[in-house]
């Protein structure tokens, strides 16, 4: 500022040498300019103080409106559970639930996979089977030998369960435990179905993949 001023000056001084101006001419307008450059540089550095702080405001704002996002989405989360503790209806919800939230909170992925993992083991249970894959008949039980055949909606939940694990998957080696447990009693179920629920469920193994190599 004080070099930009110094400049001022020494123009308005060679230009008034040249111009034949008094030197009192010279000095009011020498006074006239400065005073000019003073009141344009307080008012940029105004402007620039102000956008700075408005953008302080908007900061502060977009924070206070993550963090209540933030407490409304694991409000929201912890309130899904309770769906899985219900049937298929009520199970499809919580899944539902995981689907739209599990972007918005990816550190609670502790507590999605074993949720996951945990109600797809249950739904297998559920799948009907037949002793003429089983290589152990006296295991299967009579419940689920000839059973009634998984529901639509039910099948539909399996599916999207594990559409959700493979996803989070490869880069999730924490859980590889519960990913494998899983694959496990998929690949036990298989030898105890139909060779149409068979066909299904080698569809969902290959989709869930292998052991991520690290």
């Amino acid at each position: 500022m004080g070099l930009l001023v110094a400049l001022c000056v020494t123009f308005i001084v060679l230009w008034a040498t040249d111009a034949h101006l008094t030197p009192e001419a010279t000095g009011a307008v020498a006074g006239a300019a400065v005073s000019g450059l003073v009141a344009i540089a307080l008012a940029v550095l105004g402007f620039v103080e102000r956008r700075a702080d408005a953008q302080r405001r908007q900061d502060e704002r977009e924070a206070d409106a993550h963090e209540r996002r933030q407490t409304r989405n694991e409000s929201y989360m912890i309130e899904s559970f309770g769906f899985f503790t219900g049937g298929t209806q009520r199970r499809g919800v919580g899944i539902s639930a995981v689907e739209g939230l599990l972007p918005e909170l990816p550190d609670l992925r502790g507590v999605f996979v074993p949720l996951l993992v945990n109600q797809a083991i249950y739904v297998l249970t559920k799948v009907p089977e037949s002793k003429k894959r089983s290589d152990v008949a006296a295991e299967v039980t009579e419940n689920a030998a000839g059973g009634k055949a998984l529901d639509d909606h039910e099948k539909d939940n399996f599916n999207r369960m594990i559409a959700l694990l493979a996803e989070l998957r490869p880069r999730d080696q924490e859980h590889e435990e519960s990913y494998e447990k899983l694959a496990t009693k998929i690949q036990e179920k298989i030898t105890r179905v139909t060779d149409e629920t068979a066909k299904w469920l080698e569809h969902r193994l290959s989709e869930l993949g292998p052991r991520p190599t690290s």
